[in-house]
């Protein structure tokens, strides 16, 4: 399935902001927590916001849990902001 997710981000500091937009899908999902993964070293604080997120598909966010739970999250403080931060954050991370 093609998707229109894109992500925009860059570093400050010992922060990450990630911006994703777009239909959030399996792909999508695979693409953020690859996004994750390659730049989760040295940081402090990975910012997602999240108001750019158009469709929340129910298996892209149930693969984007389960990868995350894998990338070792209590070791970086992940934050989502936005309104859709709701709709794809695994329980017992922040929401702002």
């Amino acid at each position: 399935m093609e998707t229109d997710f894109t992500i925009r981000y860059h570093r400050n500091s010992d922060n990450l902001h990630l911006k994703p937009a777009g239909c959030f899908d399996e792909t999508a999902a695979r693409v953020l927590t690859e996004a994750l993964k390659r730049n989760i070293m040295g940081v402090d604080k990975i910012f997602v916001y999240t108001s750019e997120l158009g469709q929340i598909e129910s298996i892209g966010r149930e693969k984007f849990h389960t990868a995350l739970s894998e990338l070792a999250p209590e070791t970086v403080n992940i934050i989502f902001t936005g309104e859709n931060g709701g709709n794809i954050i695994p329980k017992g991370m922040k929401i702002m």
